[in-house]
């Protein structure tokens, strides 16, 4: 289990991730409720599948596996309501039947709750969309973890002094805190066209060689918008990644530390001058020690089972991904409506993904230091206006 994903019994339903998946009206909802069990009871039978997860009662990091029959079982996950599930609602339901994952067809939609010690947000997704039509996620692009002790270590060590000189200092107040308050101080659902999100790439990589990632993309604007929004000439950015491993766990996640500084002629230069600056440092620091330092906190997390509290010295942590093609139910349009994830031990925490023809991000601030409210504008369409035709 990831013992950097702090629980005890009474919190664990702050670390729920909540998904809402919406199809066609067309599509009667007994038939999306049986497509859902079908896909459900094809996950649980591996007798290891993240979805037969529970808490041993005795103590908070322990657990077993549920043996029951995959069909009884994926009844038990899935229910059809009469009333909208929220947040809070599964998340209060997760930790009271001491589930990994629960699942509520409603309104043509699907609902998804997931214990995040147990399953992370690619593993969410997946369950979720077992609705629809091919599976939209593409897990080749995720690199294989091998531990080969000595050399790992070895080849990580190459790199200890760049990780060091850049190790992050948290510049943020973080001020409602998760275990005292569920619901963070501000929360935002941004969406735009994906069209704007790819010019902007390609503005960045006719500025990088043609060669600029997805990633490095979505921190870079991330990185405009906390700086634009705050007075804080650095931010310590979190990239999380991941990794394939052929051995069990859980939260196949990892993370890399970016210090983002403020441009020093920020205010005589507009939006675009100031996310190419930032885009040189991103890039900088991912070929500097990006590789060596995600497999070196991995290897700290998954192998040594040490509790590194990555959040505890960041400001935001970025999260981002991708479906490969458009998602469909039955052949008619579906959209993965919202992603959320309210408990968070981070200042700010930053979810992006495209769905469809979309890009999309959540926002979860628990700092005061970030001057955001319901009528602050999308940071991508207020670059717009600065990019080159």
């Amino acid at each position: 289990m990831d013992k950097a994903l702090h629980t005890t019994k009474e919190r664990r339903n702050t670390n729920t991730i909540f998904m809402h998946l919406s199809t066609d009206p067309c599509i009667a909802e007994p038939l999306l409720f049986s497509r859902l069990l079908d896909g459900l009871e094809r996950c649980l039978d591996d007798p290891k599948s993240p979805l037969r997860a529970r808490f041993a009662e005795e103590d908070d990091y322990m657990y077993y596996y549920d043996s029951t029959p995959s069909k009884t079982l994926a009844r038990r996950i899935a229910k059809r309501v009469v009333q909208e599930p929220t947040y809070y609602t599964l998340g209060d339901r997760l930790t009271s039947s001491n589930r990994s994952c629960l699942l509520c067809v409603y309104n043509h939609s699907v609902y998804l709750g997931v214990n995040h010690v147990f399953i992370d947000g690619t593993g969410a997704g997946k369950f979720i969309c077992t609705v629809l039509d091919k599976d939209p996620f593409d897990i080749s692009v995720i690199p294989h973890f091998r531990y080969h002790p000595v050399f790992t270590e070895c080849m990580i060590m190459t790199k200890a002094l760049p990780m060091l000189a850049h190790f992050p200092k948290r510049h943020f107040s973080y001020d409602v805190s998760w275990d005292e308050h569920r619901k963070p101080h501000f929360h935002k659902h941004y969406s735009a066209k994906q069209a704007k999100f790819i010019r902007m790439k390609r503005a960045l990589e006719s500025r990088h060689d043609g060669k600029f990632g997805y990633a490095s993309s979505i921190v870079s604007l991330m990185s405009l918008f906390l700086l634009a929004h705050s007075e804080k000439d650095e931010v310590s950015i979190g990239l999380t990644t991941a990794f394939q491993s052929d051995e069990e766990r859980f939260n196949k996640i990892s993370i890399v530390f970016l210090c983002i500084h403020r441009p020093s002629n920020w205010h005589q230069t507009d939006d675009y001058v100031r996310i190419v600056h930032i885009s040189r440092q991103v890039k900088r620091a991912l070929e500097m020690y990006g590789k060596e330092q995600a497999l070196g906190i991995y290897l700290l997390t998954n192998y040594y089972t040490n509790e590194f509290y990555s959040n505890r010295h960041v400001d935001c942590v970025v999260s981002c991904g991708t479906f490969r093609f458009p998602l469909t139910c039955k052949g008619k349009p579906a959209t993965m409506e919202r992603t959320e994830m309210f408990g968070t031990s981070m200042p700010v925490y930053l979810a992006a993904y495209t769905c469809n023809d979309r890009f999309h991000v959540e926002m979860y601030s628990r700092t005061f230091d970030l001057a955001v409210d319901d009528s602050t504008p999308f940071i991508l369409n207020r670059l717009m206006r600065s990019l080159p035709s």
